[in-house]
Parts: C-alpha cells; structure tokens; sequence
C-alpha cells in the first residue's frame, strides 16, 4: 500500500512538473526523420533541460549543441539501444572537425529509451551549466544544434570511428532553446487563407534583388482578424529566398488603386505605382530559416473594408540574396494569411525601430557597436496612456551582425533588457514570444545596440539593403495598434561637418550638395580613411556613443511626428543580471575558522 501511495505521489510531482515546464518540439532535419522535444522548469544555472530524440534508424543516434554549427567545439552525447535492449548514452566532445573523443565528465544522463517500427526513442537530460568546460552552457541566445544518426549500433557497445553516418544523415539547426517559442494554435473552424505570391519571377544574376508586389485585401464585406501568417517559399529557392516583408498601405486614393495596372516589379523604381510611398508600415515579417507565426488568442491584425486599422493594399516586398550570380532562378514565392470573421478582443500593430543608412562598421574589428533609439520624445505622442502590450519581437541584422540587444529606459531610469541575441545567426531569424507581455508607456525610451564582427571584411561596411551590407533593426508586434510605422533614430555626424568623429579621423566631410540645405556624405568621406588603426577605431566607436541622436517617427500613412536630437549618456547599457556562477566553490573562510577553533579548543581549556 505504502509503495503505491509512493508511485501515485510521485506520479502527481512529475504531472505538475511537467504542466508548469515550457515545452518544445521541432524537426532537425528536412525530411522530418529527426525529432526534438525538449522541456525546462526555468533557467538557473543549476536546473536541468529534459530532451527527447525520436529518429528513423535502428542505429546510433547523435545529438550536440556547438558555437557555430559544426563539430568544433561541439558539446555532443550518442546513444543506442544494444541487442539486449538495453540503453546507453556517451557525452563527448569535438576539438576540431573530426571524431569526438569521450567526455572526462559524463553530464548526461540516460532516462529511457525504446525502438519500434524502426524508430529509436531517447529520452535524457543534462544542467543548464554543467561546469565542465568541454560543455556548452545552454542559454536564451541562438543554439546551434547538430545532429547525426547511423544505420548500425556501435560494435561493442562504444562509439568509435569506424561507426560511420551517410552525409545525409547529418546537419544541423539554430533555434532558441531557453525562449520561450510559440505553440501552434489551432485554426478557427471558419478560417480562410490568402496567398499572396510572386509570378514567376525570373531572379537576375545580381548580388542583390528587392522585388515588390501589390495584392489588394481579401474580398470581405466586414471586418476579419487575421490569426496566423505563414511563409511559402518555391522549393529549390530556400537558398536565395532572404526575407519577405509585407507593407501596408494606407491613405491610397482609391481611384489609383482601381486604375492601377503596376502590380509587381523591382521596389523603388518607375515599375511601381505612384502610391508606393504610402506603403511604409510593416505588418507582416519573415525571414531566412524563420516559420509560421501564430498570433495571440486574444488579438489578430485587422482586415476590412473603411475600417481605420485596416490598410486599403497590400504591398510585399522579397528580398531575393544571389551572391554566387546564379542565373534562370524563377521564383513564385509569398506570404499566406489566415484570417477569420470571429473577431478577437485586440487589433495588432507592427513597430519597426533601429537603423539602415546611420551605419558603417570599420573592416578587421571583433566587436564594433552601433546604436540607435526609439526615443521618448517619439513614444509620448503615440503610445496611448494606459500603454501598449507587446508580445513579441524579431531581432534583424545581415552577415557580420554578431548580437543584438533591445533595452528600455523609463522615467529617466534603466528599466529592463527586453530582448537580446549574444549569438545571432543571419540564417535563422524567428519571431520571439515573451513569456508575459511586456509594457511600453508613453515617454519610454527602447535602444537598439548592434554589435558586428567584421573581421572577415578588408573594406568599410555601410548599412544598406544588400546582404553585405548591414542593418541593425528589431519589430516589436503589440496591441492595441496605434497609427504609428516606424520609430528611429540616425546619428547626427551624418549631417553635422563639426562632429569628433571627422575631426578624430583628420577627414574633411564630403559635401552632397549645396544651396539652403547641404547635406553630407559620411560614406565617401569615410572611404578617405585607407588605415583603420585600433586609434581610429576607438574614435568611431566614441561617435556611436557620443553623438547626439536625430529621433524620427512616421505614422502609418501621410501622418509624421516631431523630431528632436537628445544626449545618448542618459541611457547607459544595461547590464544583465547575473545568476550565481553554480561553478564558483563557496567560500571556504567559515570552515577553515571551524577548524582552527576545535585545534584551539584543548589549549583553551588549559588555561581555565
């Protein structure tokens, strides 16, 4: 009786436990014959990650996490199922490229395992910090996760060389372990979906294409919530295929739009129509190795004829990435929406804040900054009094981008990271959901610092559309929407010729042109400097930090908000808290004073 009640109790501990844990599950692969699940309570250090394998093979099964996606460094565990049907698991470690070598410290620890119908099941966990030095300490940043899995167990019950893979049967996937990821909801009874794609375009042999589409909103007679969006990229095109964006488009004369014949062509050039610069606030976003994206039960972006948070069009723009010139490419690639007539309680607004073109980075740098605002002077005039709810953000930089953090400032104080990425990979760019929605008030200030590695370039690195170029941006989606597209700042020695920055340097900036308004040219005068010393580097860093901010924000439509400069020392880095390092020994001076007080003890008692 007594060992049933044993098993019942720790039954109910494991199903609260499990009910109160975040859990995941993910396909590492692309023919889906690798499955991931795993499951964590919190992240202290000291708390453990739960994971599951289930994988099409019979054989050896592989699974590691490593700093770049390769077997470098890589923190790995193997396991199989003997002929007995007995489990085993081995924690290694790969120094290089090539086979692992057994762990000194073995942190991973088998819980089950099971084979039917040719799949091998593992479940097995490890702590978040191991303090083994040949471990990966798990944390909220992008994991790169590598896998592999052979047809045969290991002979004689340990993994060595000769226990090959097929090169297929290996790869490797980013995701965040440790951030909170979103469940797949399910789709509403009456939903609808609407595809908004590419027509066979044909890709030029050109580093860079940005191509844009115009699609009017579904033909509904009231108004809908849209409550998932989702990518549809051709087959064969994943490599070239960056990101896709969709624009809404608002304050459109409606006879243009009934007389408009230009409906796709390269952005920014005569094939568009005339009213494209009204289609300047981003609604939908997606990008390279990025899913479908579910909104929250209780909000959905509005769709709908004459209703103000609706847009009148739609305009999608493809950032297609051909850095090797390929030619004949023809892509049909889009965005899908689905969208109900069961309204949600909030409508959801999109808000695009950072930099583009206040960017350059010096060539051979580990860690160059750059920084940029959403300042308060912005927020106060369009975030409503009781605040907005955000519920998630997506963190965007191209190739050299290294991290990215989003801090907020609140009444003239540091308030919160809210979002960051210390090891941000270009090919993998997700939607993050915040566990609990977080406030933006009016008057807040949000930051956006950028930090780039640049060691692999020889030249100068501008901001700019282009993959080799650079952007330092983040979205953050929110509700209840507000008329507002984008809030951000630029640096003023792009238009101030007195700044430190050109003095520092010992350039004369380059004058655009003249008349009542010159405007400078920081890029060619940047290029004037041919030695980017560590001196000349500091000076540049200092500009990022010292020059004063030009805050600018734009509405949806033709609506355009006060602008204003302000000083960047009122909002210093926020440092991350820190957990107790598990790792550091306890001071050991109580016990030492332990022991030299019981060795006193005896002589003490002599003189009594």
């Amino acid at each position: 009786m007594v060992s049933k009640l044993i098993v019942t109790f720790s039954f109910l501990v494991s199903l609260l436990v499990s009910l109160h844990a975040d859990s995941f599950t993910v396909y590492l692969d692309p023919e889906d014959k690798y499955e991931l699940s795993w499951t964590f309570e919190d992240k202290n250090p000291t708390s453990e990650v739960t994971f599951t394998v289930k994988c099409e093979t019979t054989g050896w099964v592989g699974f590691g996490m490593s700093p770049k996606g390769a077997m470098t460094d890589g923190d790995i565990a193997v396991m199989w199922i003997d002929s007995d049907g007995k489990g085993h698991i081995q924690d290694m470690f790969a120094a290089s490229n090539g086979f692992p070598s057994l762990d000194d410290s073995q942190d991973y620890t088998l819980i089950s395992s099971s084979e039917a119908d040719g799949v091998s099941t593992f479940q097995f966990k490890r702590k978040i910090n191991t303090c083994d030095e040949k471990d990966n300490v798990i944390t909220s940043d992008t994991t790169r996760i590598i896998y592999a899995y052979g047809a045969a167990d290991p002979t004689g019950n340990e993994f060595t060389a000769s226990d090959k893979h097929a090169s297929s049967n290996r790869g490797s996937k980013s995701m965040y372990l440790l951030e909170n990821q979103q469940a797949v909801e399910a789709v509403p009874d009456d939903a609808l979906t609407y595809d908004m794609l590419i027509d066979k375009y044909t890709i030029p042999d050109d580093d860079t294409t940005y191509y844009c589409a115009f699609f009017p909103l579904p033909d509904v007679d009231k108004k809908h919530h849209v409550v998932s969006v989702a990518p549809i990229v051709e087959q064969g095109n994943e490599g070239v295929v960056h990101h896709i964006l969709v624009y809404g488009c608002w304050d459109v004369d409606k006879e243009h739009i009934v007389n408009n014949t230009k409906t796709e062509g390269v952005c920014n050039t005569a094939e568009m129509p005339e009213f494209e610069d009204s289609c300047r606030s981003v609604v939908f976003a997606w990008a390279i190795g990025g899913t479908a994206y579910y909104f929250p039960e209780d909000a959905g972006y509005s769709l709908g004829p004459d209703s103000a948070e609706s847009p009148q069009y739609f305009m999608m723009e493809v950032h297609y990435d051909n850095p090797q010139l390929k030619s004949g490419i023809v892509d049909s690639s889009g965005i899908r929406i689905t969208y109900t007539p069961t309204l949600r309680d909030n409508d959801v607004g999109m808000l695009q804040m950072g930099s583009v073109y206040g960017i350059f980075v010096p060539p051979k740098v580990e860690e160059f900054d750059v920084i940029a605002y959403c300042h308060s002077s912005c927020t106060e005039q369009w975030v409503p009094e009781d605040g907005l709810n955000v519920f998630a953000y997506f963190l965007h930089s191209h190739l050299i981008g290294a991290k990215i953090k989003v801090e907020q400032y609140r009444s003239g104080k540091s308030l919160q990271i809210l979002g960051q990425d210390s090891n941000y990979d270009f090919n993998y760019q997700e939607m993050r959901v915040f566990k609990d929605n977080q406030k933006l008030l009016p008057g807040d200030t949000l930051k956006i610092t950028c930090t780039y590695n640049s060691d692999s370039r020889t030249g100068l690195t501008f901001g700019g559309l282009a993959s080799a170029e650079e952007m330092c941006l983040s979205f953050l989606a929110y509700y209840p929407k507000q008329n507002v597209a984008r809030c951000e700042s630029i640096p003023t020695f792009m238009f101030n010729s007195e700044d430190k920055l050109y003095t520092g340097l010992g350039v004369t900036p380059n004058i655009t042109y003249g008349g009542e308004n010159p405007r400078l040219n920081p890029h060619i005068t940047l290029l004037e400097v041919s030695d980017w010393t560590n001196e000349k580097v500091v000076v540049a860093q200092n500009a990022y930090h010292e020059s004063w901010p030009y805050s600018q924000c734009a509405g949806t439509g033709s609506t355009e908000y006060e602008e204003t400069v302000f000083d960047p020392s009122l909002y210093p880095t926020i440092e991350e808290v820190e957990s107790e390092d598990p790792c550091t020994e306890p001071s050991s001076a109580g016990s030492v004073t332990a022991t030299c007080i019981s060795l006193l003890l005896p002589f003490i008692a002599l003189f009594q």
